[in-house]
């Protein structure tokens, strides 16, 4: 007998929205998977079983899951479920970064919780549930994007994405380009909102707006038209001596650098940059040096 589609879909998701809360639940994640067993009454095997489809979930499960997390079994089976909401009420109050984040916290949040946002919507819950595991985030940390954090966090997440899951400099640059748009919130908006071409916006990016961004480099504009600007990226000394480390970031935090400055035109409803970036730290270079041609965006201001 053929199996009714709609049934199919609503076990499914049911089996998705379960496994997905005990991501969401740091207590549970911490003590580990048989905190989580415990709470449902499986056995390990059971509870495999239920993951691939080969059994239900007993109702004294979905009774504890519901009385765990304040919700009803109607959300529970369609995935109507705040997750990161969750997550965060899950957390104590005074839940802090491992402390090698804490450290020269000189950069915003912002990044990091943008670059967060496009692995979740690029490469799925999963992986970004992963990388906050793997880097010991919780989610309550992600809700300031103007709170301080050390630039090694989203070194180190940009590592592991590279080394784990096989990113690459051209996904390192879309995640840049991603944070680029969704950084456009009103505040800066508004700061921006009398410049009437890509070379002014640069220019106010570059100079006083910086802090918007993070405070561990300079950027020196050595080059700027109506067409293109030549930006210069040198870190601050006493920032990377208090990391111990001698360049900061790396070579995939610079692409992701890239795509922000390729988006900036955007806060302007024009087309995206073209960035190349002719020198790198990273690669035994002087200065990181970003060439941005913005002259298609200059031709429809």
């Amino acid at each position: 007998m053929r199996q009714n589609p709609a049934i199919h879909l609503k076990a499914s998701q049911l089996r998705e929205s379960v496994e997905r809360l005990s991501w969401s639940s740091p207590g549970i994640k911490a003590k580990g998977k048989s905190q989580w067993l415990d709470l449902l009454e499986m056995t390990a095997p059971e509870y495999d079983l239920f993951l691939k489809g080969n059994r239900g979930l007993p109702v004294h499960a979905l009774e504890a899951i519901c009385n765990r997390f304040l919700i009803t079994e109607q959300q529970l089976e369609k995935g109507e479920i705040d997750f990161r909401e969750i997550a965060i009420n899950q957390s104590p109050a005074n839940l802090d970064f491992p402390e090698r984040y804490r450290i020269a916290a000189f950069g915003r949040r912002r990044t990091t919780i943008h670059a967060l946002d496009f692995v979740e919507k690029n490469s799925g819950w999963r992986m970004r549930a992963k990388l906050l595991q793997d880097h010991d985030i919780g989610e309550r940390l992600l809700t300031e994007p103007m709170g301080a954090i050390s630039i090694q966090c989203i070194t180190d997440i940009c590592s592991t994405l590279r080394t784990a899951y096989a990113y690459r400099d051209r996904d390192f640059y879309r995640m840049g380009l991603y944070a680029g748009i969704s950084r456009q919130n009103p505040a800066l908006c508004e700061l921006l909102e009398n410049c009437t071409n890509p070379g002014e916006i640069y220019e106010r990016l570059f100079t006083d707006l910086m802090r918007f961004f993070e405070h561990n480099c300079h950027y020196d504009v050595v080059r700027l038209d109506d067409r293109r600007c030549t930006v210069e990226v040198r870190d601050r000394s006493s920032i990377a001596s208090a990391i111990g480390v001698r360049n900061l970031g790396s070579a995939d935090v610079c692409s992701l650098k890239a795509g922000w400055m390729a988006a900036a035109p955007s806060y302007l409803g024009l087309p995206f940059a073209k960035i190349e970036e002719v020198s790198c730290v990273h690669r035994g270079d002087p200065v990181c040096c970003f060439e941005i041609d913005f002259e298609e965006a200059s031709a429809v201001s």
